[in-house]
């Protein structure tokens, strides 16, 4: 199933809460959280955490309940928008500042640790339908061969990045074949304008 659904607030706290994402028991799933670190991310009125600072939150406090819950589950990081390339699609000049910071790993102290002290903000921007396929490639790749319930790939970003929606469709399709649930964290006015361009649309196979 394939769901581009901007969650809000309250949907923010339950994923932060281990409920926004379900995360089975019974059976493994894998989580590629993909975070927007770029340039954008950092910007902020006075008094207000910037929106980095909020996507980081949520991604410690989800993490953080996943290391003590003490299942199978496996988590990946990916950021878009770092100062540098790492990932296995970067050739050409293509796929740049996107980093897999984190393979496909049981969640536990020492990736909590490593998002608090050496996940900042990039100087840089990236697509962030590039950074997706990104995922797909970390998921496809790292899952193949082995049996999981569920497929998810957590974007968090401010949407203030440059991207190529002609391939949206294209990106979509490859999703919902590869059996891959894709949910948005959207921060600052990306809200507002998401809801505007994403209106109405969910799809299931």
């Amino acid at each position: 199933m394939l769901r581009l659904l901007p969650l809000r607030t309250t949907e923010k706290a339950r994923l932060s809460e281990g409920k926004g994402v379900k995360m089975s028991r019974s059976a493994k799933t894998a989580l590629v959280l993909c975070l927007d670190v770029g340039f954008s991310m950092s910007n902020s009125t006075p008094g207000q955490e910037s929106p980095f600072q909020q996507a980081k939150k949520v991604i410690q406090k989800f993490v953080q309940r996943q290391v003590f819950a003490e299942n199978k589950d496996e988590l990946g990081l990916v950021l878009f928008g770092s100062d540098n390339t790492e990932n296995n699609l970067a050739k050409d000049g293509q796929y740049q500042n996107i980093s897999v910071h984190r393979h496909l790993m049981i969640p536990n102290f020492e990736l909590l640790e490593e998002i608090q002290n050496a996940v900042h903000p990039g100087s840089q921007q990236a697509d962030w339908l590039d950074a997706l396929v990104v995922c797909m490639d970390l998921l496809q790749n790292e899952t193949l061969g082995k049996k999981y319930e569920r497929l998810n790939i957590v974007l968090l970003t401010d949407l203030n990045t440059p991207s190529s929606p002609d391939q949206l469709d294209i990106i979509i399709g490859n999703l919902k074949r590869a059996g891959i649930t894709l949910q948005f964290f959207t921060f600052g006015q990306a809200l507002a304008i998401w809801d505007t361009a994403m209106e109405g649309l969910q799809t299931d196979p």
